[in-house]
């Protein structure tokens, strides 16, 4: 009952401007080494000279082509700051769009908030009409006065909650009107107030009820009591024209909820399902954009019978081009969404809204559907990503793309709106045919969105603007060093057993937000609205930011180190995530302690007559220097699948220096003499790597807390003949390097394994 009447002690997120941020340069070394594998087509293994020339020319191509990016990238964020400095302009000065879609979509992610007439905006003003909760809501075990009492304040507690969010939302609203209808027969105005930004700036709502900040705070409050108990009566002859307006839109909303009033009549034959996908210029419905919107109507099992998609003029910056690929000058000429609401209207009218992860389209589609002046009903929908579980029980990451691959649909071109919905559309077509229980219950959705009622749009015929087909990249795509982290993490793993089903999306819009290597505050912001969306609690997101950034932790130690970039990366995540000072260094530090125990149990004694003095243990360093490229390769290859950490330099904790030659002549050379590391040839390095023994304790603990610069951790299912296991992450880079396709998720090819373990089963 407490939760009932202090609702208005809520905090809400405070609007402020927002800062663009560039991004992410690709990783150096990955474009060099595109460039490095083109410039030595040709050159001989013993071309040394030949061979040296097309290694610098790689490196001027790629120091030129970073330049050039980081130039481009720099561009792109000063425009988007100029859009963002124009819109927080447009906010703070109350232009109408955009207070509208700011203020819909906020009340959209708090249900139990949210005005369902109309919400208008003149000036510095804003009037709320909010749908009154049943009487029921109040506990039993009250007498008739206590409980008119509780329901009054309950009331008054939640149109301050909505006042409250909405000046937090706009900074430059002064005056909140807000009046409350019922939501039954005669749906009557029951309460309305005024309340002055001013008048609260000084309230202490940790501790005040909301009874006595209207008394002191609020202006024009008109509540009616009658009946024995004082129960709440209808005001509505008591309201002036502004709240009576407000209150007849609010009734108007509700018929439209309850009967088919003045709605659109879906076609004959058009009841099935609308797959919709929406490319956005950022994650927050608030202030970003719909940037391209893409629908594929079915019938009730899955079959297409149309589509439609279109570019949208943002009014503003268009946001990560390099991810939907969608550019400024792309979207000059598109149509607006007011343009092209009609049209989008027709085609969900009487049918099921589908999305992979589909609350983010319908929470944009709401707040656009706001800044057009209208009202997107309470719609049927079924989100394939939940489904999944169901239909696609096996999978560790449930992605559009993961999905698809496991459900044999293709996906050519991801993040292009249409693609993304003919993939989902044949997700979903592979769902209602697997002859399930799911899959009739699902069949039979069609009837429930007929009985939803859609206000009547005009189509105006405005011309759609399609996005021109994709050109390969001529480098490997733009990604943040945990890019490649992020395309094996099991989401499963990242949540605690009874986690609630909401909280597996939230960590996949949390693990798409950080494919560029950078989480905004922006984005944080966002991610945790989507969370109250999902109705997740601080507990459930804090856990799965935890176990989230722990399981990134394993995915970066599995390839032997932890490089700076991704060090940083999670450092960054780590911060706007709110996890505390140090912990991603212990989470590290955690992932390489677990993993060396790991593999220092399936060590095997050293064999009878070990010629070869102290062996090699898990957990240590090496280093190679000089020796043919392709024998290396594959010693360093072997050396991380036995669990030793290949570094490209010789410091005093390196164990041993790999190189042909008894003297090295090289920088690696000179270090190991000088800190008296010791040299072996690869001959001898090769039994040593085949007998690689546990690691003592004591070195388990040093390299966790004193070194932590160098981490590594094993995740396999491959490699008896090595004796040691393989990173899925080493065969599925091996088998694009070797022109064999591989999908992004699943199980490896048998070919593909049989391939990688013969290619490496030995090292001469």
């Amino acid at each position: 009952m407490r939760y009932l009447i202090e609702v208005h002690r809520e905090t809400f997120a405070i609007a402020r401007p927002r800062i663009a941020v560039a991004s992410a340069l690709p990783d150096r070394q990955a474009v060099y080494r595109h460039y490095e594998q083109h410039a030595l087509r040709g050159i001989g293994v013993f071309d040394r000279a030949g061979r040296a020339r097309a290694r610098q020319l790689a490196s001027q191509h790629t120091e030129h082509w970073l330049a050039s990016q980081w130039a481009e990238n720099e561009s792109h964020r000063v425009a988007q700051q100029a859009g963002f400095d124009d819109q927080w302009r447009r906010l703070t000065g109350n232009d109408t769009d955009t207070v509208l879609g700011v203020l819909s979509a906020r009340f959209e992610a708090v249900p139990g908030y949210a005005p369902v007439g109309t919400v208008s905006v003149d000036g510095n003003r804003v009037g709320l009409a909010l749908t009154a909760a049943a009487d029921s809501v109040v506990p039993a075990g009250l007498t008739g006065g206590q409980r008119a009492r509780v329901y009054e304040s309950m009331l008054k507690s939640h149109a301050l909650a909505a006042v409250k969010q909405a000046f937090a939302s706009a900074p430059g609203l002064m005056l909140a009107r807000v009046v409350v209808v019922r939501h039954d027969a005669r749906r009557p105005c029951v309460l309305a107030l005024e309340v002055s930004r001013p008048a609260l700036e000084s309230v202490r709502w940790d501790t005040t009820g909301a009874d006595e900040i209207l008394a002191s705070a609020g202006s024009m409050v008109l509540t009616r009591p009658e009946g024995p108990f004082g129960d709440l009566g209808p005001v509505d002859d008591l309201l002036d024209d502004i709240s009576a307006e407000l209150a007849a839109g609010a009734r108007g909303a509700i018929a439209d909820m309850v009967a088919r009033q003045e709605v659109e009549e879906p076609e004959a034959g058009a009841a099935g399902f609308a797959i919709v996908d929406v490319e956005t210029s950022g994650l927050s419905p608030e202030y970003d954009r719909v940037v391209e919107v893409a629908v594929v109507g079915t019938d009730r099992y899955g079959n297409v019978v149309d589509e439609w998609t279109t570019l949208v003029n943002p009014d503003g910056p268009v946001g990560k081009t390099s991810i939907h690929r969608i550019r400024a000058a792309d979207v000059a000429d598109a149509p607006r969404f007011a343009d092209i609401v009609g049209e989008l209207t027709a085609r969900l009218v009487g049918r099921v809204i589908v999305g992979h992860n589909v609350q983010f389209d319908l929470r944009f589609l709401h707040a656009e559907y706001a800044r057009a002046r209208l009202r997107l009903p309470r719609v049927v929908s079924l989100c394939t990503y939940q489904e999944s579980h169901g239909y696609l029980p096996d999978l560790d990451r449930r992605r559009l793309a993961d999905c698809c691959h496991a459900a044999g649909v293709a996906l050519t071109d991801a993040h292009a709106a249409l693609e993304d919905a003919r993939a989902t559309a044949g997700l979903l077509r592979t769902y209602l045919g697997s002859g399930s229980r799911l899959a009739g219950v699902h069949r039979r959705l069609p009837e429930q969105a007929a009985q939803i009622g859609w206000p009547r749009v005009p189509v105006t015929g405005a011309r759609i603007k399609a996005r021109q087909p994709a050109a390969p990249p001529p480098v490997p795509a733009q990604a943040g060093a945990l890019a490649a982290l992020l395309e094996d993490l099991p989401v499963a793993d990242v949540l605690p057993n009874g986690a609630p089903p909401a909280a597996a999306g939230y960590v996949e819009l949390l693990a798409e937000a950080l494919e560029d290597g950078v989480l905004t505050q922006e984005e944080a912001t966002a991610l945790a609205d989507h969370a109250r969306f999902a109705g997740l609690s601080r507990a459930d997101v804090d856990s799965a930011h935890h176990g989230f950034v722990l399981a990134l932790a394993h995915q970066a130690v599995a390839d032997g180190r932890v490089t700076n970039e991704e060090r940083r990366e999670l450092n960054n995540a780590a911060e706007i995530l709110g996890l505390p000072n140090g912990m991603v260094k212990r989470l590290l530090a955690e992932a390489d302690s677990e993993w060396v125990t790991q593999l220092s149990r399936g060590c095997s004694p050293l064999p009878e007559g070990w010629a070869h003095g102290e062996p090699l243990r898990v957990g240590q360093k090496v280093a190679f220097t000089g020796g043919e490229p392709t024998r290396r390769e594959r010693l360093e290859i072997a050396a991380r699948a036995a669990g030793l950490r290949v570094m490209n330099n010789v410091s005093r904790v390196t164990a041993i220096l790999v190189t042909p030659e008894a003297q090295p002549n090289s920088g690696k050379g000179e270090a190991a003499r000088k800190h008296g590391t010791r040299i072996v040839r690869p001959g001898v390095f090769e039994q040593l790597v085949e007998h690689v023994q546990p690691a003592p304790p004591v070195l388990v603990v040093r390299e966790a807390t004193a070194d932590g610069a160098d981490v590594s951790a094993s995740a396999a299912v491959l490699g008896p003949a090595l004796g040691v296991p393989v990173p899925p992450a080493v065969v599925r880079a091996w088998a694009r390097e070797n022109g064999y396709v591989v999908g992004p998720r699943g199980r490896l090819p048998q070919e593909v394994q049989a391939a990688f373990l013969a290619a490496n089963a030995t090292t001469t």
